[in-house]
């Protein structure tokens, strides 16, 4: 290989050998062009100058590396010394160093370094020779084994103070790192047995950082107030949720200082502390007086607005007792009465409806439907209201021309909202105002279409400041907080929000205070055909009514009475019983077909009416199987309604009872 290096190259070799020193054990000289080389200088005892004769360096490299080189350090030299690899690494640097692990010499010698040392300008084109020296370095590995170790033993003797110190604190101790995960540099056994852990297991949930275990709604939050607290002065404290061992969360309080070491390096120091139970009943605290509060202008609202129209009934019967022979004041006072009960139970079904909501107790039934049905009887319901207040309804033509009109859905529901939106569109306008109805509908797919009902109106509006509440519980546009001059409890677009909300839909609002109001409702239903629609009824009339002989069971002796009245007054027979066992007892002494229905209360004394009802049901006589028994209960929630089905009843009425829908009820099931 003598000609591959000229006279220059020899004379800085022999320079660049004289300063190597004593301790390089060989050393070659590469051609980084050609990848031919020569050992300079070699011992009888390196493993390297034993390689078969080879004609490029990196066969030599390769051959040494795999007979000599133990496994962890391998790949790792043959990659790093390797030409091509030392060629890019002179670029920018002049030298290279390299470490490696080998099995023993015959001087029993295993741990050494490679010393790579560039022999050229690197702006030059050609001529790349690089010089490699090889050195055992036992003695230094060994010296700094033995610094680690003592490192070691002052670290262990330093955690072990720094255990004893922790365990006099009130709290857990953490050091973190300042980098982005904020990782653990140590967490003290007191830290992890707050959370439930040992401090291995800690470290493992944690995956060694705080980010592995602060709740996720706090982390961002939490850090970002941290920061803030840092920008005045290098210590913090905040309150937190950490994972517990267990899977549950636990709030503590954590006390961060900054520490700058001699290094100029940035770390935490965190005493934490565990304020769960203190946190845990403070939010019970405030969530309780925030109830209170709720419960305490609720019920004030609800007074104010149930005494208003008892007030007016109360009146009117109040002068009917004594002007009894004012007949023609007494006749219109009855029309009043009746508005007033009828706006008295609107309250409290909307009271309930809005509880049920709350409670996500609303039953949204699915079931075939025709929409476009749906929207004659809401047009025809409104127009009546709006011809009262002196509005004209406008309906697009898309309303009453529906290319998807069946649908499945809950027609109670859908109706209630689209009433109410309409009936709030026109009570809130004025005398000779408009109120404009449209709906578009979208194909999202083969199997569900999208609805756009749209109401606009030209009325009062809302400011901006009302808009932000219009959903809140009795929320109504009035200034100063005063009662509106508009009939209402103000719980109509919290209903019809949360109603929405349940259908998967949502609801926009645009307003502008005096110039009018637009709302849009957005619905999507699964689609539904002719076919899927139920058949209907055969007309019945009232008159079919005679002949009926209903068991009448109910414990309230006003109640009583007044079922009595009406039932009579339609030509059906009653049998009295005031409690569910008498009415058992009766059914069950009587003879077959004696009765055609049974009207049963459910809270009454002695036996309720679930009870009877099953007691029914089980007896061996053909008519108890197939009797229609009717609940007729003030329980008007959805899981009174399952219960009563349960029990073995045909129907659920709620009171205060609807004649004609009774009336109907009854004659469906006893047609003669």
């Amino acid at each position: 290989m003598k000609e591959d290096i000229s006279l220059d190259e020899e004379q800085r070799l022999q320079k660049l050998l004289s300063g190597l020193g004593n301790d390089y054990t060989i050393v070659l000289l590469i051609n980084l062009d050609t990848d031919k080389f020569e050992i300079v200088l070699n011992q009888a005892s390196n493993n390297i100058a034993k390689q078969h004769k080879t004609l490029d360096y990196t066969d030599y490299l390769d051959n040494y590396a795999n007979q000599y080189v133990l496994a962890e350090s391998r790949e790792d030299m043959k990659r790093i010394l390797r030409r091509n690899n030392l060629l890019h690494h002179f670029q920018t640097h002049s030298d290279l160093y390299f470490r490696f692990t080998s099995i023993p010499n015959e001087l029993q010698q295993t741990h050494f370094e490679a010393h790579a040392v560039r022999q050229y300008d690197p702006q030059s084109t050609n001529d790349h020779f690089c010089v490699i020296g090889f050195r055992c370095v036992d003695r230094i590995v060994e010296k700094e084994l033995a610094y680690q170790r003592e490192l070691d033993k002052a670290y262990q003797l330093a955690q072990k103070q720094l255990d004893v110190i922790t365990a006099s604190l009130p709290g857990g101790l953490k050091i973190s790192y300042n980098d982005p995960k904020y990782s653990f540099k140590y967490v003290s056994k007191q830290y992890a047995a707050i959370l439930g852990y040992t401090v291995e297991e800690l470290m493992q949930a944690s995956n060694g950082s705080i980010a592995g275990i602060a709740h996720p709604d706090d982390l961002e939050a939490g850090i970002k107030e941290a920061l803030a607290q840092y920008e005045k002065k290098n210590h913090y404290a905040i309150t937190y949720r950490m994972k517990c061992k267990d899977g549950s969360y636990k709030y503590i309080e954590d006390h961060g200082h900054k520490v700058i070491n001699a290094d100029g390096t940035t770390e935490h120091w965190n005493l934490i502390l565990d304020k769960d139970e203190l946190v845990t009943k403070t939010i019970e605290l405030e969530s309780a007086r925030r109830a209170d509060e709720v419960k305490t202008a609720f019920l004030s609202r609800m007074s104010h607005d149930i005494r208003t129209p008892l007030n007016g009934i109360i009146g009117l019967l109040e002068y009917a007792l004594r002007h009894p022979d004012d007949i023609e004041t007494i006749r219109k006072n009855r029309k009043k009465c009746y508005v007033a009960s009828k706006h008295l139970l609107s309250l409290v079904n909307d009271v309930l409806e809005l509880n049920k909501l709350d409670e996500k107790n609303v039953t949204l039934i699915r079931e075939p439907l025709d929409l476009l049905k749906l929207l004659q009887e809401v047009t025809t319901i409104t127009e009546m209201r709006a011809a009262d207040y002196g509005v004209t309804l406008h309906t697009s033509k898309e309303l009453m021309h529906l290319s998807n009109r069946y649908i499945f859905g809950s027609a109670l529901h859908i109706k209630q909202i689209l009433i109410n939106i309409i009936s709030n569109a026109i009570k809130y306008n004025r005398p000779g105002g408009s109120v404009w109805c449209n709906v578009k509908e979208e194909d999202l797919s083969p199997q569900k279409v999208q609805y756009i009902f749209s109401v606009v109106d030209n009325g009062i509006g809302m400011s901006d400041t009302f808009l932000k509440k219009i959903f809140d519980p009795f929320a109504q546009a009035a200034p100063d907080g005063a009662r509106t001059s508009y009939n209402g409890s103000g719980l109509g677009m919290a209903i019809v929000k949360g109603l929405i909300e349940r259908m998967g839909g949502h609801i926009e609002i645009q307003s502008t205070l005096g110039i009018g109001t637009s709302i849009n409702i957005y619905l999507t239903f699964d689609k539904a055909h002719a076919d899927d629609l139920p058949k209907p009824v055969e007309s019945i009339q009232l008159d079919d009514l005679h002949n009926i002989h209903a068991l009448l069971v109910e414990d309230n002796e006003l109640n009583m009475e007044i079922a009595k009245y009406l039932l009579e007054d339609a030509h059906i027979q009653i049998t009295e019983a005031h409690h569910g066992l008498e009415a058992l007892n009766l059914f069950s002494q009587s003879k077959e077909g004696t009765y055609d229905i049974i009207l049963m209360d459910v809270m009454m004394p002695v036996m309720d009416g679930l009870t009877a009802t099953k007691a029914i049901r089980s007896l061996h006589r053909p008519d108890a199987k197939t009797i229609p028994i009717f609940a007729m209960t003030a329980n008007a929630f959805a899981e009174d309604i399952q219960r009563s089905k349960e029990a073995g009843m045909n129907e659920h009425i709620s009171k205060p009872l609807d004649i004609k829908q009774v009336m109907s009820k009854i004659a469906l099931y006893c047609k003669k």
